[in-house]
């Protein structure tokens, strides 16, 4: 009789899935095994698009090359045009143009106000009118610096110009007097010009050392009585003073004045310029006396923030005192005031280099990261933050101290040796257990900039070798749309990758196996672009499984070396790959193609749980 045999009923192992989605920025912070699921510990040259999810930046490339490092940047609206200067070496160009040589070889930095740009060279306080660079000095303004009280006597009135030795005094004539005092000597070689009545006259004589004034025939007496109608224009030198402005590095408008700052003999003072008036070009009347000791010597002024109605001053790193101001503007009965307010201690700039405002926020690179400056009900400063996902790696930086920064659009730009940590203010997330939002983060290779600038939401930045660059924004077709040809660095191709976490998928005790089917990439569609995914586990560096071609057909810019006739708007892209008893799993997802396009929507993985780990 046949032996009757009972089969077992195996049910098939539970499938699991894992979905990637909601993209988030970088996250340098801790292991890569540790972050969030919508974060990459691993993405390079890839930026937000506009619903936040990671796509390939956009290239750059040379517009201009000078034969000296570039210094400054500068852009200037003449007529109809917009100008762009820049400040190579020892030399200022308007394109090829040279407009001033044998200027101070330092980083420089400028503003424009109404119809003349402003520039510090460190070195040198110079101003553009659209023909010519020359020293804010040669049309410095001359103030009236002493006016009389009475026939015998003067007092104060106006400050002395720092850009300028020269002054005027005045005095009130009688028909007898004819000894008159200045308020200062008079420059030995220098001449002395002098009205009575508005006329010119030339019988007197000087004695420079006092600043005696001696008529041969004494004035006519004021009409009317009591006016002054004696004016004397002369050269008083103070030792120090025209190198004051002229040794400054940092400036900023506030309140329709220029404010300076950065003179290493007064690391701690700043000094504003005039109004500007129909009668007076304001910025060249910086007084002697429109100065302001900022805290102490100790710690100096490194820049300015701009902040609603108030001016942020935010000194180097100090332990001993403040080192964020803020300042504001008070009209008075006879004057204007800027009163300073002391804010928070402690936490300092890096740098001259790395402060700006993004979307009404103050923010400073310090060596403990980007800080905002932030205010409170009570009009109290405090200080947050806002680079936690980047700070493990680029606090890290060897040369952190040459940090550069610069605003575009909603972004934020940092420049450290060729790396760019980018912040996003549209998104911001909380971290751990860490006070207030951070923002989303990116990071980027091959941006050797040395100077940055912003300019009608564009990027250009300046070279060590002497080349301007400009990101390619610009590069679009007749709809708006960014060309494939937007998509390299001076013509060498980015290569940009997307991570996901390296994954225990909520057990790293098990034992997995990704299954051949149900897994893939969801990939945004460009008319150019391709993946390479690779998939790295705990027991090996990373192996190939997918190499496809994802553009969309597009006859015009269709790049027959990778042809496709995909005309649909998203590509899912299968892995069709099976591996085997990992413990940890990431996905990488590359694109080092030129001329290409790259985004991801989501990745997704099945898979089955084995045995549990042993050793």
């Amino acid at each position: 009789m046949p032996r009757q045999i009972s089969i077992k009923n195996t049910a098939s192992p539970t499938v699991h899935k894992t979905v990637y989605k909601s993209f988030r920025g970088v996250d340098f912070s801790t292991d890569p095994a540790q972050i969030a699921d919508n974060r990459s510990p691993n993405a390079v040259n890839i930026i937000s698009d506009s619903g936040g999810y990671p796509e390939k930046r956009l290239g750059w490339r040379t517009i201009e090359k000078y034969d000296e490092h570039i210094n400054g940047i500068f852009f200037f609206e003449n007529g109809d045009e917009n100008e762009m200067l820049v400040h190579a070496g020892t030399k200022i160009y308007r394109e090829d143009e040279v407009l001033r040589e044998n200027v101070h070889d330092g980083k420089s930095q400028g503003v424009t106000v109404g119809t003349k740009l402003y520039m510090l060279t460190g070195s040198e306080y110079l101003m553009y009118d659209g023909n010519t660079i020359r020293p804010v000095a040669d049309e410095a303004y001359v103030p009236v610096t002493s006016i009389p009280t009475d026939l015998e006597a003067n007092e104060t009135f106006m400050s002395v110009n720092l850009l300028t030795p020269w002054r005027i005094n005045q005095f009130i004539g009688n028909g007898t007097k004819k000894e008159f005092y200045l308020d200062g000597s008079v420059d030995e070689g220098s001449n002395v010009y002098i009205t009575v009545n508005g006329n010119a006259v030339t019988d007197f004589t000087t004695d420079n050392a006092t600043g005696k004034i001696t008529f041969t025939t004494a004035p006519a007496s004021s009409n009317p009585a009591g006016i002054p109608n004696i004016e004397v224009r002369f050269s008083s030198t103070i030792q120090g003073y025209s190198d004051v402005i002229d040794q400054c590095t940092i400036m900023d408008i506030y309140d329709g004045r220029i404010f300076f700052a950065g003179n290493p003999d007064y690391p701690n003072r700043d000094w504003h310029s005039e109004i500007q008036t129909s009668q007076a070009n304001g910025m060249a009347y910086i007084s002697d006396t429109s100065y302001a000791d900022i805290g102490s010597s100790k710690a100096a002024i490194l820049g300015y923030i701009k902040s609603g109605d108030a001016q942020i001053i935010v000194k180097e790193e100090s332990e001993l005192e403040s080192t964020v101001y803020v300042r504001s503007s008070q009209i008075t009965d006879t004057d204007v005031m800027y009163p300073v307010k002391q804010g928070t201690s402690g936490v300092g700039a890096l740098n001259r280099f790395c402060l700006c405002n993004l979307v009404d926020t103050p923010l400073f690179l310090s060596k403990t990261g980007l800080m905002a400056v932030l205010t409170d009900p009570s009009q109290q400063k405090s200080l947050m933050n806002k680079s936690g996902f980047v700070d493990a790696q680029m606090l890290k930086e060897p040369k952190l101290k040459e940090a550069i920064m610069a605003r575009w659009k909603e972004y934020l730009v940092i420049v450290i040796d060729s790396r760019a940590y980018v912040a996003d203010s549209r998104q911001q997330s909380t971290m751990g257990n860490e006070r207030g939002y951070k923002y989303e983060w990116y990071y980027w290779e091959n941006i050797p900039a040395r100077i940055l600038k912003e300019f009608d939401d564009m990027i250009y930045f300046g070279t060590t070798d002497g080349r301007i660059c400009r990101f390619n924004s610009d590069i679009r077709d007749d709809e708006g749309n960014i060309l494939m040809t937007a998509y390299n660095d001076d013509g060498a191709a980015i290569p940009a990758v997307w991570s996901t976490k390296l994954d225990d998928d909520g057990d790293f005790m098990v034992r997995k196996t990704l299954m051949k089917k149900g897994s893939g990439v969801f990939l945004k569609s460009y008319n150019a672009s391709s993946i390479k995914v690779i998939v790295r586990t705990d027991t090996d560096f990373g192996k190939e499984i997918k190499h496809a071609n994802t553009g969309i057909f597009d006859f015009s810019q269709t790049d027959f070396a990778n042809f496709t006739f995909n005309t649909l708007p998203q590509n899912v892209i299968p892995l069709s790959k099976k591996i085997k008893k990992y413990k940890l799993m990431q996905i990488i997802c590359k694109n080092e193609e030129l001329n290409q396009g790259f985004g991801i929507y989501a990745i997704e993985k099945r898979f089955v749980f084995g045995n549990y780990v042993k050793r």
